[in-house]
């Protein structure tokens, strides 16, 4: 098994992730539902290894079933764990996982951006997040997520970041259209 003791940038390639990833001994319950495996490796397909390299340069991220709702992650100086709950487990398994790969890609932001190693406002934290999920192609399943979550001042401010992004993405395309 590959140490995370240093800084390393130690995958060469999207394969040699997958391949560690999917052997890891704590994501054997990925390996038991065929469909979670497929939908694990079709959210893989979309996150470029340069920044799958900076989340594990210098931990070891896992993900592991419990419960409770959707996802949640926890980070420390070697280890980071992103809990799958139920629901988002089934969203896993499901034909269509866009929901959960917006979530997982949110989680894996946290990471990224290293949320849990510094001091940073709750709210500027899932903002954050949500731009790296919409980095990696997941605007419109991450607003449909939110849209289906009870209402609140949260909610609201991250649908309203992701609208913001949406006309800021696609505004380019306005600019240069000459009827």
């Amino acid at each position: 098994m590959l140490s995370f003791k240093k800084k390393l940038n130690f995958f060469s390639s999207k394969e040699q992730f997958i391949n560690w990833f999917f052997t890891h001994p704590d994501h054997r319950w990925i390996l038991s539902d065929r469909y979670i495996q497929a939908n694990i490796l079709d959210f893989f397909d979309t996150f470029p290894l340069k920044k799958i390299n900076k989340i594990y340069e210098t931990q070891e991220v896992t993900l592991h079933p419990s419960s409770g709702m959707f996802a949640c992650s926890v980070q420390n100086s070697s280890k980071s764990v992103i809990i799958v709950f139920p629901e988002l487990k089934k969203f896993l398994g499901a034909p269509f996982p866009g929901w959960a790969h917006a979530v997982l890609a949110h989680e894996f932001g946290h990471l990224y951006h290293e949320h849990g190693k510094k001091w940073i406002d709750p709210l500027e934290a899932q903002v954050e997040a949500d731009s790296f999920a919409i980095e990696l192609g997941h605007m419109e399943q991450l607003a449909n997520f939110l849209e289906e979550r009870p209402e609140s001042i949260e909610k609201r401010t991250r649908l309203s970041y992701l609208t913001s992004k949406y006309f800021q993405n696609h505004y380019q395309s306005f600019l240069f259209y000459v009827p």
